[in-house]
């Protein structure tokens, strides 16, 4: 830009417009720029805007930086690498883990956002039919399919995770297949599919609500493995998450 101004300048002081015969002047600098843009308040000013921009996309993620666990590892040369998985390294890189075979599911926390006691209560009145139809069916508390409802999506039919379960039990793609739902978009469908999902668990650990709900979070391949829940973070955050919202019905 600079370059610009300086070949025109020099260009205009010694042409002419054709016909004319007038010079042609370009305006002072200060006219093009404005004098404020390159002031020190100015600079000082846009500095200020920039760090309270970045404050509040700081405070505007901390709620998901609270629910998912960070990982991190230091490289021979020193610098840290963070990751919301734990880390190994293979062919002298570090690679993130698997999320199951490492911490268990994470859930859908975006659906969260937002959301507090009455509007959960909301959202949850919608589903009280199909709720109670599954625990019904399946022999289990409608409140303990409130609890698990709530901490997989805060009963968003259309929530997704980041590693691609969805409903509003959170349905991993194959888990859904195999308990027959087609869609698990459909509420009715989502909820009964996560019901005898559920019921599975319990029935395999003889109705030990602690186990049950750590295989609907890691699998039971992982708690047969380490005979009780699993030593990952997510997995041992969701347990306790579903037991303090869940109240046994009268």
């Amino acid at each position: 830009m600079q370059n610009s101004i300086d070949f025109l300048t020099q260009y205009a002081a010694v042409h002419t417009v054709p016909n004319t015969r007038k010079p042609i002047r370009l305006p002072p600098r200060h006219k093009i720029l404005p004098r404020w843009c390159v002031t020190t308040a100015f600079r000082q000013r846009l500095a200020l805007n920039i760090a309270v921009a970045n404050l509040l996309l700081f405070f505007s993620l901390s709620n998901t930086l609270a629910a998912t666990p960070i990982y991190k590892k230091k490289t021979i040369d020193g610098v840290m690498i963070f990751s919301d998985a734990p880390m190994q390294v293979e062919g002298g890189k570090f690679k993130r883990t698997r999320y199951k075979a490492s911490y268990g599911r994470p859930v859908a926390t975006a659906s969260c956002f937002g959301m507090n006691r009455t509007k959960l209560a909301e959202r949850a009145a919608r589903y009280s039919t199909h709720i109670n139809a599954a625990a019904n069916k399946y022999q289990l508390d409608p409140n303990l399919i409130r609890a698990v409802a709530e901490v997989e999506s805060c009963f968003d039919e259309k929530a997704v995770s980041v590693v691609g379960a969805q409903g509003l039990m959170q349905l991993m793609p194959k888990t859904a297949a195999s308990l027959g739902v087609s869609n698990s978009f459909n509420p009715a469908q989502n909820i009964h599919g996560g019901a005898h999902y559920l019921s599975k668990m319990l029935k395999r650990y003889k109705q030990d609500q602690t186990l049950a709900l750590a295989a609907y979070n890691a699998g039971p391949g992982a708690v047969d493995k380490y005979q009780g829940i699993p030593p990952y973070p997510e997995t041992q955050a969701y347990v306790k998450k579903v037991l303090a919202r869940y109240k046994p019905a009268p």
